[in-house]
């Protein structure tokens, strides 16, 4: 189980650094931004967070960030 669990978190965090790679639009990276993006990668390598679903939550707390 354990073995099982280190796997899928290599994955997941592979996909999340890829997908980030995939990123296109330069940005000015402030703290609350690097917080959000830090706060979902300790998800992706705990398992609690697929990439696609720590992806999704940065987005939402950026967005949100932004409009305020």
């Amino acid at each position: 189980m354990l073995i099982e669990n280190a796997i899928e978190n290599k994955e997941n965090s592979t996909k999340f650094r890829e997908m980030c790679g995939k990123l296109n639009t330069p940005i000015f990276v402030d703290q609350v931004v690097r917080e959000a993006v830090q706060s979902q990668m300790k998800g992706l390598l705990d398992g609690t967070l697929t990439a696609e679903s720590a992806a999704a939550a940065v987005m939402e707390k950026i967005e949100l960030y932004l409009k305020e």
